[in-house]
Protein backbone atom coordinates (compact mmCIF):
# COMPACT_ATOMS: atom_id res chain seq x y z
CA UNK A 1 0.00 0.00 0.00
CA UNK A 2 2.86 2.34 1.10
CA UNK A 3 4.92 1.64 -2.80
CA UNK A 4 1.20 2.43 -4.41
CA UNK A 5 1.18 5.22 -1.90
CA UNK A 6 4.49 6.98 -3.13
CA UNK A 7 3.64 5.99 -6.83
CA UNK A 8 0.33 7.93 -7.01
CA UNK A 9 2.63 11.54 -6.14
CA UNK A 10 6.11 10.23 -7.47
CA UNK A 11 8.27 12.42 -9.37
CA UNK A 12 8.48 10.42 -12.56
CA UNK A 13 5.79 10.53 -14.99
CA UNK A 14 6.60 7.11 -16.62
CA UNK A 15 4.99 3.90 -17.04
CA UNK A 16 7.35 1.13 -16.36
CA UNK A 17 9.47 0.24 -20.17
CA UNK A 18 9.86 2.83 -22.69
CA UNK A 19 6.37 4.06 -22.86
CA UNK A 20 5.05 7.32 -21.06
CA UNK A 21 2.40 7.67 -18.74
CA UNK A 22 -0.52 10.58 -19.80
CA UNK A 23 0.40 13.82 -17.65
CA UNK A 24 -1.16 13.43 -14.19
CA UNK A 25 -4.16 15.05 -13.19
CA UNK A 26 -2.88 17.32 -10.37
CA UNK A 27 -0.17 19.26 -13.63
CA UNK A 28 -3.78 19.72 -15.16
CA UNK A 29 -5.51 20.97 -12.67
CA UNK A 30 -2.26 23.35 -11.62
CA UNK A 31 -1.89 24.32 -14.78
CA UNK A 32 -5.92 25.34 -15.09
CA UNK A 33 -5.25 27.36 -11.85
CA UNK A 34 -2.86 28.97 -13.45
CA UNK A 35 -4.93 30.01 -16.84
CA UNK A 36 -7.61 31.19 -14.75
CA UNK A 37 -5.63 33.57 -12.58
CA UNK A 38 -3.94 34.93 -16.09
CA UNK A 39 -7.24 35.48 -17.82
CA UNK A 40 -8.88 37.36 -14.67
CA UNK A 41 -6.56 39.38 -13.18
CA UNK A 42 -4.58 40.58 -16.66
CA UNK A 43 -5.88 41.72 -20.29
CA UNK A 44 -3.62 43.77 -22.55
CA UNK A 45 -7.09 45.04 -24.18
CA UNK A 46 -6.54 47.32 -26.55
CA UNK A 47 -4.77 44.76 -29.34
CA UNK A 48 -8.21 42.88 -29.53
CA UNK A 49 -10.69 45.18 -28.78
CA UNK A 50 -9.58 47.53 -31.70
CA UNK A 51 -9.01 44.89 -33.94
CA UNK A 52 -12.68 43.29 -33.59
CA UNK A 53 -14.09 47.12 -33.53
CA UNK A 54 -12.38 46.78 -37.00
CA UNK A 55 -13.67 43.59 -37.69
CA UNK A 56 -17.31 44.31 -36.64
CA UNK A 57 -16.85 47.43 -39.44
CA UNK A 58 -15.45 45.29 -42.03
CA UNK A 59 -18.57 42.72 -41.73
CA UNK A 60 -20.86 46.05 -42.10
CA UNK A 61 -19.00 46.63 -44.94
CA UNK A 62 -19.10 43.08 -46.60
CA UNK A 63 -23.01 42.91 -45.55
CA UNK A 64 -23.35 46.50 -47.37
CA UNK A 65 -21.74 45.55 -50.83
CA UNK A 66 -19.07 48.51 -49.56
CA UNK A 67 -15.95 45.96 -48.78
CA UNK A 68 -13.89 48.91 -50.84
CA UNK A 69 -14.74 52.04 -48.54
CA UNK A 70 -13.84 49.46 -45.50
CA UNK A 71 -10.54 51.43 -44.88
CA UNK A 72 -11.10 54.88 -45.58
CA UNK A 73 -14.19 54.35 -43.13
CA UNK A 74 -12.23 53.38 -40.06
CA UNK A 75 -10.01 55.86 -40.59
CA UNK A 76 -12.54 58.33 -40.68
CA UNK A 77 -13.84 57.08 -37.47
CA UNK A 78 -10.46 56.90 -35.67
CA UNK A 79 -9.50 60.32 -36.95
CA UNK A 80 -13.26 61.42 -35.18
CA UNK A 81 -12.03 59.48 -32.18
CA UNK A 82 -15.26 57.44 -32.84
CA UNK A 83 -12.83 53.87 -31.61
CA UNK A 84 -10.96 54.12 -28.41
CA UNK A 85 -9.45 56.59 -26.23
CA UNK A 86 -5.94 55.70 -27.23
CA UNK A 87 -2.73 56.80 -29.18
CA UNK A 88 -2.92 54.02 -31.94
CA UNK A 89 -6.66 53.68 -32.21
CA UNK A 90 -6.25 57.03 -34.74
CA UNK A 91 -4.98 54.63 -37.22
CA UNK A 92 -8.00 53.20 -38.61
CA UNK A 93 -7.53 49.34 -39.62
CA UNK A 94 -4.21 48.54 -40.15
CA UNK A 95 -3.79 44.54 -41.07
CA UNK A 96 -4.25 42.56 -44.58
CA UNK A 97 -8.52 42.21 -45.07
CA UNK A 98 -8.23 38.58 -44.64
CA UNK A 99 -7.02 38.94 -41.35
CA UNK A 100 -9.80 40.91 -40.91
CA UNK A 101 -12.43 38.76 -42.42
CA UNK A 102 -11.20 35.59 -40.24
CA UNK A 103 -11.44 37.46 -37.69
CA UNK A 104 -14.37 38.93 -38.07
CA UNK A 105 -16.31 35.32 -38.38
CA UNK A 106 -14.45 34.22 -34.67
CA UNK A 107 -16.55 37.53 -33.32
CA UNK A 108 -19.50 37.04 -35.52
CA UNK A 109 -21.94 35.87 -32.45
CA UNK A 110 -21.68 39.04 -30.68
CA UNK A 111 -21.75 40.96 -34.08
CA UNK A 112 -25.18 39.42 -34.54
CA UNK A 113 -26.17 40.08 -30.81
CA UNK A 114 -25.37 43.36 -31.33
CA UNK A 115 -27.47 43.96 -34.24
CA UNK A 116 -30.35 41.72 -32.99
CA UNK A 117 -30.51 43.40 -29.76
CA UNK A 118 -29.06 47.17 -30.93
CA UNK A 119 -26.61 47.51 -28.87
CA UNK A 120 -23.65 47.72 -31.58
CA UNK A 121 -23.25 51.50 -31.01
CA UNK A 122 -23.54 51.02 -26.55
CA UNK A 123 -20.09 51.24 -24.55
CA UNK A 124 -20.58 47.48 -23.63
CA UNK A 125 -20.40 46.42 -27.21
CA UNK A 126 -16.86 46.68 -27.35
CA UNK A 127 -15.53 44.79 -24.24
CA UNK A 128 -17.93 42.03 -25.26
CA UNK A 129 -16.17 41.91 -28.38
CA UNK A 130 -12.94 41.91 -26.38
CA UNK A 131 -14.33 39.18 -23.88
CA UNK A 132 -15.57 36.79 -27.43
CA UNK A 133 -12.43 37.76 -28.96
CA UNK A 134 -10.61 36.34 -26.13
CA UNK A 135 -12.31 32.44 -25.40
CA UNK A 136 -11.92 32.10 -29.27
CA UNK A 137 -8.19 32.54 -29.08
CA UNK A 138 -8.26 30.42 -26.17
CA UNK A 139 -10.83 28.03 -27.42
CA UNK A 140 -8.02 27.99 -30.69
CA UNK A 141 -5.49 27.38 -28.45
CA UNK A 142 -6.38 24.38 -26.75
CA UNK A 143 -7.48 22.99 -30.40
CA UNK A 144 -3.92 23.48 -31.41
CA UNK A 145 -2.73 21.55 -28.90
CA UNK A 146 -4.37 18.47 -30.20
CA UNK A 147 -3.40 19.60 -33.71
CA UNK A 148 0.02 19.36 -32.50
CA UNK A 149 -0.70 16.28 -30.93
CA UNK A 150 -2.17 14.53 -33.96
CA UNK A 151 0.57 15.77 -36.00
CA UNK A 152 3.12 14.13 -33.75
CA UNK A 153 1.75 11.65 -34.25
CA UNK A 154 2.58 10.79 -37.92
CA UNK A 155 5.96 9.94 -36.31
CA UNK A 156 5.80 9.41 -32.67
CA UNK A 157 4.87 5.18 -32.53
CA UNK A 158 4.48 5.12 -28.77
CA UNK A 159 0.62 6.97 -28.13
CA UNK A 160 1.44 7.74 -23.77
CA UNK A 161 3.96 9.75 -25.52
CA UNK A 162 2.10 11.57 -27.92
CA UNK A 163 -0.91 12.16 -25.15
CA UNK A 164 1.85 14.45 -23.60
CA UNK A 165 2.19 16.87 -26.36
CA UNK A 166 -1.35 18.83 -25.38
CA UNK A 167 0.22 19.21 -22.00
CA UNK A 168 3.46 20.02 -22.73
CA UNK A 169 2.21 22.93 -25.19
CA UNK A 170 -0.77 24.64 -23.29
CA UNK A 171 1.19 24.14 -19.54
CA UNK A 172 3.88 26.49 -21.48
CA UNK A 173 3.96 29.57 -19.80
CA UNK A 174 4.94 31.63 -23.07
CA UNK A 175 1.44 30.40 -24.25
CA UNK A 176 -0.11 31.42 -21.25
CA UNK A 177 1.75 35.02 -21.65
CA UNK A 178 1.46 35.55 -25.35
CA UNK A 179 -2.63 34.01 -25.94
CA UNK A 180 -4.18 34.89 -22.45
CA UNK A 181 -2.16 37.91 -21.26
CA UNK A 182 -1.06 39.38 -23.94
CA UNK A 183 -4.76 38.64 -25.02
CA UNK A 184 -4.02 38.49 -29.11
CA UNK A 185 -4.98 36.69 -31.95
CA UNK A 186 -1.62 35.48 -33.38
CA UNK A 187 -2.71 31.73 -32.65
CA UNK A 188 -4.51 31.62 -35.80
CA UNK A 189 -1.21 31.73 -38.08
CA UNK A 190 -0.20 29.14 -35.67
CA UNK A 191 -3.05 26.87 -36.74
CA UNK A 192 -2.25 27.73 -40.35
CA UNK A 193 1.67 26.49 -39.92
CA UNK A 194 0.40 23.36 -37.72
CA UNK A 195 -2.12 22.79 -41.18
CA UNK A 196 0.23 23.35 -43.57
CA UNK A 197 2.68 20.95 -41.54
CA UNK A 198 0.10 17.91 -42.02
CA UNK A 199 0.51 18.82 -45.91
CA UNK A 200 4.02 19.21 -45.88
CA UNK A 201 4.35 15.55 -44.21
CA UNK A 202 1.82 14.59 -46.83
CA UNK A 203 4.72 15.50 -49.67
CA UNK A 204 1.86 17.81 -50.79
CA UNK A 205 4.22 20.63 -51.57
CA UNK A 206 1.33 22.88 -53.33
CA UNK A 207 -1.02 22.82 -51.11
CA UNK A 208 1.35 23.48 -47.85
CA UNK A 209 2.23 26.64 -50.05
CA UNK A 210 -1.35 27.43 -50.66
CA UNK A 211 -2.02 27.61 -46.45
CA UNK A 212 1.28 29.31 -45.62
CA UNK A 213 0.40 31.98 -48.08
CA UNK A 214 -3.11 32.12 -46.22
CA UNK A 215 -0.98 32.43 -42.98
CA UNK A 216 1.36 34.85 -44.38
CA UNK A 217 -1.75 37.32 -44.24
CA UNK A 218 -1.90 37.23 -40.53
CA UNK A 219 2.13 37.15 -39.45
CA UNK A 220 4.09 37.81 -42.51
CA UNK A 221 6.94 35.97 -40.91
CA UNK A 222 5.21 32.87 -41.07
CA UNK A 223 7.41 32.46 -44.69
CA UNK A 224 10.85 32.12 -42.10
CA UNK A 225 9.64 28.91 -41.23
CA UNK A 226 8.38 28.30 -44.97
CA UNK A 227 11.87 28.96 -47.27
CA UNK A 228 14.03 26.38 -45.17
CA UNK A 229 11.47 24.28 -45.14
CA UNK A 230 10.61 24.36 -49.52
CA UNK A 231 14.25 23.88 -49.84
CA UNK A 232 15.00 20.93 -47.99
CA UNK A 233 12.51 18.81 -50.65
CA UNK A 234 12.10 21.15 -53.68
CA UNK A 235 15.77 21.63 -55.54
CA UNK A 236 14.72 22.62 -59.06
CA UNK A 237 14.82 26.63 -59.23
CA UNK A 238 11.98 26.99 -61.42
CA UNK A 239 9.75 25.31 -59.26
CA UNK A 240 10.81 27.15 -56.02
CA UNK A 241 10.32 30.50 -57.77
CA UNK A 242 6.82 29.46 -58.81
CA UNK A 243 6.32 28.08 -54.61
CA UNK A 244 8.01 31.43 -53.40
CA UNK A 245 5.24 33.44 -55.75
CA UNK A 246 2.43 31.43 -54.42
CA UNK A 247 3.83 31.95 -50.42
CA UNK A 248 3.36 35.46 -51.27
CA UNK A 249 0.40 35.50 -53.51
CA UNK A 250 -2.51 36.33 -51.26
CA UNK A 251 -0.75 39.38 -49.68
CA UNK A 252 0.58 40.99 -52.70
CA UNK A 253 -3.10 40.50 -55.12
CA UNK A 254 -5.39 41.72 -51.97
CA UNK A 255 -2.71 45.03 -51.48
CA UNK A 256 -2.74 45.83 -54.36
CA UNK A 257 -6.79 44.98 -54.93
CA UNK A 258 -7.29 47.31 -51.76
CA UNK A 259 -4.30 50.01 -52.89
CA UNK A 260 -6.65 50.68 -56.02
CA UNK A 261 -10.05 50.59 -54.89
CA UNK A 262 -10.14 52.05 -51.51
CA UNK A 263 -7.53 55.36 -50.74
CA UNK A 264 -8.05 54.71 -47.29
CA UNK A 265 -5.79 51.66 -47.26
CA UNK A 266 -2.82 53.50 -48.46
CA UNK A 267 -3.62 55.98 -45.74
CA UNK A 268 -3.69 53.81 -42.91
CA UNK A 269 -0.75 52.06 -44.09
CA UNK A 270 1.52 55.37 -44.19
CA UNK A 271 0.34 55.31 -40.57
CA UNK A 272 1.49 51.92 -39.72
CA UNK A 273 4.74 51.13 -41.75
CA UNK A 274 7.05 53.76 -39.75
CA UNK A 275 6.51 51.07 -36.48
CA UNK A 276 5.73 48.03 -37.86
CA UNK A 277 7.71 47.54 -40.89
CA UNK A 278 8.85 43.95 -41.06
CA UNK A 279 11.21 44.56 -43.90
CA UNK A 280 13.20 47.37 -42.24
CA UNK A 281 13.16 46.09 -38.83
CA UNK A 282 14.78 42.78 -40.17
CA UNK A 283 18.24 44.98 -40.59
CA UNK A 284 18.12 46.70 -37.38
CA UNK A 285 20.96 44.02 -35.91
CA UNK A 286 24.02 45.06 -37.70
CA UNK A 287 28.08 44.80 -37.50
CA UNK A 288 30.06 47.07 -39.13
CA UNK A 289 31.99 45.35 -41.79
CA UNK A 290 34.74 46.83 -44.21
CA UNK A 291 32.52 49.21 -46.56
CA UNK A 292 28.68 49.43 -44.14
CA UNK A 293 27.43 47.23 -41.64
CA UNK A 294 26.03 44.18 -42.46
CA UNK A 295 22.36 42.99 -41.09
CA UNK A 296 23.31 39.73 -38.67
CA UNK A 297 19.94 38.05 -39.12
CA UNK A 298 19.39 38.64 -43.14
CA UNK A 299 22.57 36.72 -42.99
CA UNK A 300 22.25 34.52 -40.74
CA UNK A 301 19.21 33.45 -42.49
CA UNK A 302 20.41 33.29 -45.90
CA UNK A 303 23.22 30.91 -44.86
CA UNK A 304 20.35 28.26 -42.87
CA UNK A 305 18.62 28.20 -46.09
CA UNK A 306 21.46 27.66 -48.26
CA UNK A 307 21.93 24.71 -45.88
CA UNK A 308 18.55 23.94 -46.14
CA UNK A 309 18.47 23.65 -50.15
CA UNK A 310 22.52 21.75 -50.09
CA UNK A 311 21.70 19.37 -47.91
CA UNK A 312 19.53 15.84 -48.77
CA UNK A 313 18.47 14.70 -45.34
CA UNK A 314 17.99 10.80 -44.85
CA UNK A 315 14.36 9.65 -45.06
CA UNK A 316 14.65 9.08 -41.03
CA UNK A 317 15.82 12.79 -40.90
CA UNK A 318 13.47 14.18 -42.67
CA UNK A 319 10.81 15.14 -39.99
CA UNK A 320 13.44 16.00 -37.50
CA UNK A 321 14.97 18.40 -40.60
CA UNK A 322 11.30 20.12 -40.70
CA UNK A 323 11.32 20.85 -37.35
CA UNK A 324 14.59 22.00 -36.50
CA UNK A 325 15.09 24.63 -39.62
CA UNK A 326 11.45 26.32 -38.48
CA UNK A 327 12.78 26.37 -34.85
CA UNK A 328 16.45 27.51 -35.79
CA UNK A 329 15.04 30.38 -38.25
CA UNK A 330 12.56 31.94 -35.64
CA UNK A 331 15.22 31.68 -33.10
CA UNK A 332 17.60 33.66 -35.31
CA UNK A 333 14.43 36.35 -35.84
CA UNK A 334 13.24 36.65 -32.34
CA UNK A 335 17.08 37.07 -30.97
CA UNK A 336 18.43 39.78 -33.89
CA UNK A 337 14.90 41.18 -34.55
CA UNK A 338 12.98 43.91 -32.60
CA UNK A 339 9.96 41.98 -31.55
CA UNK A 340 6.54 41.97 -29.73
CA UNK A 341 6.73 39.24 -27.36
CA UNK A 342 3.43 37.41 -28.48
CA UNK A 343 5.01 36.73 -31.72
CA UNK A 344 6.79 34.39 -29.58
CA UNK A 345 3.45 32.01 -30.14
CA UNK A 346 5.03 30.89 -32.95
CA UNK A 347 7.98 29.56 -32.42
CA UNK A 348 6.19 27.29 -29.96
CA UNK A 349 5.05 24.04 -31.97
CA UNK A 350 8.38 23.79 -33.13
CA UNK A 351 9.83 23.92 -29.75
CA UNK A 352 7.49 21.25 -28.65
CA UNK A 353 8.13 18.85 -31.58
CA UNK A 354 12.04 19.72 -30.66
CA UNK A 355 12.20 18.37 -27.24
CA UNK A 356 9.76 15.07 -28.19
CA UNK A 357 12.74 14.32 -30.66
CA UNK A 358 15.64 14.05 -28.18
CA UNK A 359 16.79 11.33 -26.37
CA UNK A 360 18.14 13.72 -23.63
CA UNK A 361 14.50 15.32 -22.56
CA UNK A 362 15.48 16.47 -19.84
CA UNK A 363 18.76 18.77 -21.05
CA UNK A 364 15.81 20.23 -23.58
CA UNK A 365 13.29 21.06 -21.55
CA UNK A 366 15.66 22.59 -19.23
CA UNK A 367 17.17 25.05 -21.62
CA UNK A 368 13.52 25.55 -22.66
CA UNK A 369 12.94 26.74 -18.64
CA UNK A 370 16.17 28.94 -19.05
CA UNK A 371 14.88 30.97 -22.23
CA UNK A 372 11.22 31.12 -20.85
CA UNK A 373 12.37 32.37 -17.26
CA UNK A 374 14.06 35.37 -18.69
CA UNK A 375 11.45 35.92 -21.55
CA UNK A 376 8.86 36.44 -18.56
CA UNK A 377 11.16 38.98 -17.28
CA UNK A 378 11.87 40.55 -20.50
CA UNK A 379 8.10 40.34 -20.78
CA UNK A 380 7.28 42.41 -17.98
CA UNK A 381 10.03 45.16 -18.73
CA UNK A 382 8.67 45.47 -22.44
CA UNK A 383 4.78 46.23 -21.31
CA UNK A 384 3.35 48.38 -18.76
CA UNK A 385 1.82 46.06 -15.78
CA UNK A 386 -1.06 48.61 -14.99
CA UNK A 387 -2.35 48.84 -18.47
CA UNK A 388 -2.63 45.34 -18.50
CA UNK A 389 -4.08 44.86 -15.01
CA UNK A 390 -6.44 47.64 -15.35
CA UNK A 391 -8.27 46.09 -17.67
CA UNK A 392 -8.61 43.12 -16.31
CA UNK A 393 -11.95 41.24 -14.77
CA UNK A 394 -10.06 41.83 -11.69
CA UNK A 395 -10.20 45.74 -11.32
CA UNK A 396 -12.67 46.35 -13.67
CA UNK A 397 -15.11 44.69 -11.01
CA UNK A 398 -14.25 46.76 -8.70
CA UNK A 399 -12.66 44.20 -6.41
CA UNK A 400 -9.26 46.96 -5.76
CA UNK A 401 -8.01 49.89 -6.95
CA UNK A 402 -7.22 51.26 -10.10
CA UNK A 403 -3.49 51.39 -10.38
CA UNK A 404 -1.21 54.39 -11.12
CA UNK A 405 1.26 54.09 -14.30
CA UNK A 406 4.46 53.74 -12.15
CA UNK A 407 3.00 49.97 -10.86
CA UNK A 408 5.64 47.91 -12.86
CA UNK A 409 7.65 46.44 -10.06
CA UNK A 410 10.20 44.82 -12.78
CA UNK A 411 10.44 48.08 -13.83
CA UNK A 412 10.87 49.72 -10.49
CA UNK A 413 13.59 47.03 -9.35
CA UNK A 414 16.25 47.67 -12.21
CA UNK A 415 14.98 51.40 -12.27
CA UNK A 416 16.27 51.28 -8.41
CA UNK A 417 18.86 48.90 -8.59
CA UNK A 418 20.67 50.32 -11.58
CA UNK A 419 19.80 47.51 -13.84
CA UNK A 420 19.45 47.19 -17.60
CA UNK A 421 16.98 45.27 -19.72
CA UNK A 422 20.28 43.75 -21.38
CA UNK A 423 20.20 41.63 -18.59
CA UNK A 424 17.11 39.36 -18.96
CA UNK A 425 17.77 40.24 -23.15
CA UNK A 426 21.26 38.49 -22.80
CA UNK A 427 20.21 35.54 -20.44
CA UNK A 428 17.11 34.93 -23.10
CA UNK A 429 19.14 34.82 -25.98
CA UNK A 430 21.91 32.56 -24.81
CA UNK A 431 19.55 29.79 -23.23
CA UNK A 432 17.52 29.89 -26.75
CA UNK A 433 21.08 29.25 -28.43
CA UNK A 434 21.47 26.86 -25.54
CA UNK A 435 18.32 25.02 -26.69
CA UNK A 436 19.71 25.05 -30.23
CA UNK A 437 23.14 23.67 -28.86
CA UNK A 438 21.22 20.92 -26.77
CA UNK A 439 19.47 19.75 -29.60
CA UNK A 440 22.36 19.66 -32.42
CA UNK A 441 24.94 17.59 -29.77
CA UNK A 442 21.66 15.52 -29.25
CA UNK A 443 21.14 14.89 -33.01
CA UNK A 444 25.26 14.20 -33.33
CA UNK A 445 25.40 11.83 -30.20
CA UNK A 446 22.33 9.65 -31.92
CA UNK A 447 22.43 9.64 -35.86
CA UNK A 448 21.86 5.82 -35.67
CA UNK A 449 18.31 5.81 -34.59
CA UNK A 450 15.74 4.99 -36.97
CA UNK A 451 12.94 7.51 -35.43
CA UNK A 452 14.19 10.44 -33.16
CA UNK A 453 10.61 10.55 -32.15
CA UNK A 454 10.84 6.67 -30.87
CA UNK A 455 13.17 7.77 -27.62
CA UNK A 456 10.82 7.67 -24.07
CA UNK A 457 9.39 10.48 -22.86
CA UNK A 458 10.02 10.48 -18.78
CA UNK A 459 10.62 13.86 -17.64
CA UNK A 460 9.59 14.66 -13.66
CA UNK A 461 6.11 15.99 -12.37
CA UNK A 462 8.48 18.50 -10.55
CA UNK A 463 10.47 19.63 -13.62
CA UNK A 464 6.83 19.89 -15.51
CA UNK A 465 5.32 21.80 -12.63
CA UNK A 466 8.47 23.91 -12.23
CA UNK A 467 8.35 24.72 -16.08
CA UNK A 468 4.06 26.19 -15.78
CA UNK A 469 4.90 28.32 -12.27
CA UNK A 470 7.61 30.43 -14.71
CA UNK A 471 4.60 32.17 -15.47
CA UNK A 472 3.90 33.27 -11.88
CA UNK A 473 7.57 35.10 -12.68
CA UNK A 474 5.26 37.93 -14.60
CA UNK A 475 2.04 37.71 -12.47
CA UNK A 476 3.15 37.13 -8.85
CA UNK A 477 5.02 40.79 -8.70
CA UNK A 478 1.97 42.94 -9.50
CA UNK A 479 -0.69 40.61 -8.22
CA UNK A 480 1.51 41.03 -4.82
CA UNK A 481 1.84 45.02 -5.07
CA UNK A 482 -1.73 44.71 -5.56
CA UNK A 483 -2.96 43.28 -2.59
CA UNK A 484 -0.38 45.57 -0.41
CA UNK A 485 2.13 42.82 -0.13
CA UNK A 486 5.61 44.01 -2.59
CA UNK A 487 8.02 41.06 -3.02
CA UNK A 488 10.23 43.14 -5.26
CA UNK A 489 12.27 46.07 -3.79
Amino acid sequence: MGNVKRDAFSLKLSASGTSAASPRFLLWIFTGILFVVCFVCFDQTFDMMISTLHSSDFLDCLFAGKLGNFYSMTYEKAQAGLYLQHDAATDGAIYNPIMYLALGICISPVYLLGKIFSFSDSSVYPWALNMCGRLVMAGFTIWTAFLLRKLASRFIPDADKASYIPYYFLSSPLVLYCVVISNQYDILCVILLILALFLYFDKKYWRFTLIIAAASCFKLFSLLAFLPLILLVEKRIVRLFCHILLSVSLVVSSTLIFDAVDPGYRMTQNVMMPRFEFYRSIFDAQIPAGVAPFGIFVTAFILLCAVAYFWHPKEKDSAVAAVYFPLIAYVLFFVFVPMHPQWFILILPFVTLAVFSMKNVKAGILMEIGFSGSFMIVGSLMFVVFFIMNNSILVRSGLGPVLGDDMNPWINFFSAHGLSEVYSMSLFAAFLFAFLLVLILDFRADRETENRFSHPFAPSAGLLAFRAALILLFILPPLAEYWGFPILR
